[in-house]
């Protein structure tokens, strides 16, 4: 298949890898879309602690089944599905005590495990037992579903920070997960919703309908106009 891999710091190439191979317990996915994250970039420029190069990158998948494997009953082929990237052990510290998030000794597709600049992704069997593949609507593109990962990102930031009626929320940076916090801050019913962002022609074709204003921090102290828009 064909892969985008990063053979060292800022030298990706697209060659032939060997294909994924099925295996007990195990599910391929043909990958539809991978979207770029801010941290595949980073890695791309600076490299990553939980990277070992050369690596195929890639964590925001959406894709349809092809490959699956005797022994699994919950996944068929055909399936069209996202992908939640990582893996928790379930049985460090943080997993007995129901927080997986903290998992000490996660596995993570893009990470430790091959990712999604690829033809094909391999779900391992901890992955499956996890419950990493979720199932999309038909009505769903694979583009709007490989951001599912990121808007989940989002969405835990919201209950860990308490979004809730009546509450003012003030957003810093107006890219892709600041726009998706300003919508998920009024679908929580926020009263109002202040995005601040220092380069604003950025935003020229973005719907901010969840938006009620813009502080420009490029040329005004986002502080004072804070403070201005929410009566001290």
């Amino acid at each position: 298949m064909k892969a985008g891999v990063l053979e060292s710091v800022e030298h990706l190439v697209v060659k032939d890898v060997p294909d994924p191979k099925l295996d007990k317990g195990t599910v391929i996915i043909r990958v539809k879309v991978c979207s770029v994250c801010g941290t595949d970039v980073r890695t791309y420029r600076h490299g990553h602690p939980n990277v070992r190069l050369p690596h195929i990158l890639g964590h925001e998948i959406a894709g349809e089944i092809v490959s699956v494997a005797n022994d699994v009953t919950d996944y068929k082929v055909g399936q069209r599905v996202a992908v939640a990237p990582r893996i928790a052990c379930g049985a460090c510290f943080y997993c007995r005590k129901g927080q997986p998030i903290y998992c000490q000794n996660r596995n993570t597709i893009g990470f430790q495990l091959p990712g999604g600049y690829a033809e094909y992704v391999l779900i391992p069997p901890r992955g499956l037992e996890y419950g990493i593949i979720n199932q999309i609507a038909d009505t769903l593109s694979f583009e709007e579903a490989s951001l599912a990962e990121p808007l989940s990102c989002c969405l835990h930031a919201q209950r860990a920070c308490d979004v809730t009626p009546g509450d003012t929320v003030v957003v810093i940076g107006g890219g892709p997960m600041g726009i998706m916090h300003c919508r998920l801050a009024k679908v929580r019913n926020a009263t109002k919703v202040i995005l601040v962002e220092k380069e604003t022609s950025r935003l020229e074709q973005v719907n901010l309908d969840a938006v009620d204003a813009i502080v420009d921090s490029g040329k005004d102290d986002p502080g004072a106009e804070i403070v201005a828009w929410t009566e001290g």
